[in-house]
């Protein structure tokens, strides 16, 4: 298995229309083969415009498959449409791909 490490910075004050976005992302992410670990916003750290998740995959073939097939879905792509309608609510995105190590 590996994971992906995501982290979508927000716009100043739109935190909250990013968790929204992202309660809606998470059905889209499941019907494409995506397994949530789980999501985050930081209480203390660096940056509290953060919203942060974890997704599980088989491989790299699988993480390329199934982020292509959710990107090209016509019903996210609408929901996703719509949370910018008013100007752009995620300023940066971060990942990461992570193997676990068998310690």
């Amino acid at each position: 298995m590996i994971y992906e490490y995501r982290v979508y910075e927000a716009t100043p004050g739109n935190l909250p229309q990013v968790v929204s976005l992202m309660e809606k992302a998470v059905p889209f992410f499941e019907k494409h083969g995506m397994k949530v670990i789980g999501c985050w916003t930081p209480d203390v750290g660096e940056s509290n415009l953060r919203f942060i998740y974890i997704l599980e995959f088989e491989n790299m073939a699988h993480l390329e498959t199934t982020w292509q097939s959710f990107k090209t879905d016509p019903q996210w792509r609408n929901i996703n449409a719509e949370a910018s309608n008013d100007g752009p609510i995620i300023a940066a995105v971060y990942n990461s791909i992570l193997e676990e190590l068998p310690i």
